[in-house]
């Protein structure tokens, strides 16, 4: 793999100091642990761990203390795999997280910085070299702000996609989603995002919401209810989980991205990528630690085969979901047929327009498709919109369903024309199609 471009990854590094308890402490509360452990974290670190393990070339660009912790994590890293040439150290005390997880797997996290807080755009300068080389960079919010505003600007200029996980969620300087590839918040991130744009919003609102922000794609992570992604390529596509048993979902995101980045580098499209990545995920959390449970590319692999029944893109979708979903397969416009729901148009020039149906007594639906899609041809080729054009093919629908018998049933232009002219207070327009 020595010719690909690596993937960079500029974030945190830490010492996780875990324990496990039958349930989560109150405010106040003393509770005693079942268990304790010592692993190395960090999201930086994490999620470079993660690409290693898959066979991926990687690079980490971070800091340690001087400390016996920033020893033993640099050489667990390089141990994992994981390229910590641009792993500098610093004089006092490395990353550390107090990690609490509950039974259930929920878990609960509080990070003392350390070194990870002097991350600075000079050390991204001193790797400047590395960065350009970049398949992809992955970073996080566990270092400065302003070190990955500058790293997002080196991405731009140098045309290197940047993912950035927003955790844990900070305030963002104007404009850095701008220079974003895949913006990958979990829900709580999104909601503090949005900032109450919403009270309780779908995947598809945030998703867009967080698009109008200038990122150039979202992907959702939503736990157990999959992962949404919307970009250009793939827009408003849901990603079903897998199904496990959970015992530490600590590092679930960072397996997740890990994963995901990886998948990318070896050509995958984004859905693909998204359910590799979930493929990952899902190995990560049904073991204990950070670092530890992250899988092999065969562990992967073979999670995958056993699990082929995972195609499944939405349980119960909408008609926006199903038309984004054809759309994201290269067809340049849908005409959804819902019977007596209508038709939902999407096209570039309708995006996203419901038209409702005709109400009419019904006799024989046999070939009300059949109908509708004449008039639809017929219709544009007389130069109507394709709105206008779906309002005529309703009414022909409409005409037809009312009669006995497939071709017998097929309205003349004048039946047409008069019909619609009957029904002028149906303003906006219908396919249908029972």
């Amino acid at each position: 793999m020595s010719a690909q471009k690596p993937i960079i990854v500029v974030g945190s590094i830490n010492t996780d100091l875990v324990a496990m308890t039958k349930k989560m402490p109150a405010v106040g509360e003393t509770v005693i642990a079942s268990d304790f452990a010592i692993h190395p974290g960090g999201k930086g670190a994490n999620q470079a761990v993660a690409v290693a393990r898959l066979g991926y070339p990687v690079r980490l660009i971070g800091r340690v203390g001087s400390d016996t912790f920033g020893v033993e994590l640099k050489t667990q890293l390089y141990s994992a795999g994981v390229d910590v040439s641009g792993v500098a150290t610093s004089e006092g005390v490395s990353g550390v997280a107090v990690v609490i997880v509950s039974e259930g797997g929920d878990n609960s996290i509080l990070v003392a910085p350390g070194a990870n807080h002097k991350v600075t755009p000079e050390d991204l300068d001193a790797n400047v070299a590395i960065l350009k080389s970049a398949g992809i960079v992955l970073a996080q919010l566990e270092i400065p702000v302003e070190t990955v505003e500058y790293l997002a600007r080196i991405c731009a200029r140098e045309n290197v996609p940047l993912i950035l996980d927003p955790a844990p969620a900070r305030e963002l300087p104007r404009g850095l989603l701008q220079d974003v590839a895949w913006f990958t918040p979990n829900q709580t991130e999104a909601a503090f995002y949005l900032g109450g744009t919403y009270d309780q919003p779908t995947a598809a609102e945030t998703a867009q919401v967080l698009l109008s922000r200038g990122c150039r794609g979202v992907v959702l992570k939503m736990g157990a209810n999959g992962t949404y992604l919307s970009s250009p390529e793939a827009a408003g596509i849901r990603v079903p989980a897998y199904s496990v048993n959970a015992i530490d979902t600590t590092a679930a995101g960072d397996a997740f991205n890990g994963g995901f980045a990886t998948a990318l580098m070896l050509g995958k499209s984004p859905v693909e990528s998204a359910d590799f990545a979930a493929a990952v995920a899902a190995i990560s959390v049904t073991r204990s630690g950070a670092q530890p449970s992250m899988p092999s590319m065969p562990e992967v692999e073979e999670f995958i085969r056993s699990r082929s029944g995972n195609t499944g893109t939405y349980d119960q979708p909408t008609a926006a979901e199903t038309a984004q979903v054809l759309l994201s397969r290269g067809c340049r416009g849908v005409v959804l047929k819902m019977g007596a729901n209508g038709t939902y148009l999407s096209s570039p020039e309708a995006a996203g327009i419901l038209v409702p149906a005709y109400s009419v007594n019904a006799i024989d639906t046999t070939a009300a498709g059949d109908a509708f899609n004449g008039g639809f041809a017929t219709a544009l080729m007389l130069g109507k919109s394709p709105v206008d054009s779906a309002a005529f093919a309703a009414a022909v629908a409409a005409i037809s369903v009312t009669r006995s018998g497939a071709q017998p049933s097929m309205p003349s232009m004048t039946e047409v024309e008069e019909f619609i002219r009957s029904r002028s207070d149906n303003t906006a327009y219908a396919g249908h199609e029972r």
